[in-house]
């Protein structure tokens, strides 16, 4: 039969049980096995994915087995949890709040990584181009920093959309941009 169970909600599918779902039993004849127990990915209270256990073995996944796929389900959602948090840090330690360029930390390093790729190995160079705007303090006392903001938006979407993939432009702060292109033949 369907079971549920509220710590987490779990779904339990046996091919042996002529009250499970016939969906469910045709796909675990399709994938050779017999049972299944089926569970969300809960993190912060909300499911984020489900995950499947399952066995060739009917009536496999008794209650304490179906409370280890559960702990086992919990530490997934933490591990993914986990990794989301990774991501989003070292996306605002290396990225522009703003405009989503790379900031001034990351800029350096990736300057540093092609000066050290090319020194010597090379006949192409890197360039770097930095980009100030001029009277920008100007437009901001005219009309505001969120227009501001919204000027240095679009400045990043166009040197973006005008770089090659590769080439890293950043946002050094303020109205300061820069831009690495790698491997130029000249100037």
């Amino acid at each position: 039969a369907t079971k549920f169970y509220t710590e987490p909600p779990v779904v339990s599918v046996d091919v042996a049980d002529a009250s499970s779902d016939p969906d469910e039993v045709a796909y675990l004849r399709e994938i050779g096995q017999s049972t299944m127990v089926m569970m969300p990915l809960v993190v912060r209270g909300e499911a984020i994915g489900t995950v499947e256990f399952s066995s060739d073995r009917s009536g496999a996944f008794d209650d304490r087995g179906i409370e280890l796929a559960g702990l086992l389900a919990g530490e997934a959602a933490i591990s993914l949890e986990n990794a989301r948090l990774y991501d989003q840090l070292h996306h605002q330690a290396f990225r522009d709040a703003l405009t989503g360029l790379a900031n001034r930390v990351l800029f350096h390093d990736r300057v540093t990584h092609a000066l050290d790729r090319l020194r010597g190995r090379s006949q192409h160079a890197a360039a770097v181009l930095f980009l100030d705007i001029d009277h920008f303090k100007l437009l901001n006392d005219r009309f505001g920093h969120s227009r501001g903001d919204e000027v240095l938006q679009a400045i990043a979407e166009r040197v973006r959309a005008a770089i090659r993939p590769g080439d890293t432009a950043a946002r050094l702060g303020g109205d300061e941009f820069a831009i690495l292109l790698e491997d130029v033949d000249g100037l």
